[in-house]
């Protein structure tokens, strides 16, 4: 009965985990290309100048 409950544990741990990764993953890449529009659409305005 113990070990069912260690095992558990340590499932929703690696699920926690996971989730924070992703997330964080998400962020990251949001950021980043949210960045990199903005780059492109400044270039396009002094282009357009």
């Amino acid at each position: 009965m113990k070990r069912d409950g260690y095992v558990l544990l340590i499932t929703i741990v690696i699920t926690l985990l996971l989730t924070l990764t992703t997330i964080t993953l998400l962020t990251v890449v949001y950021r980043y290309t949210g960045t990199i529009a903005r780059e492109l659409e400044n270039l396009r305005e002094f282009v357009i100048k």
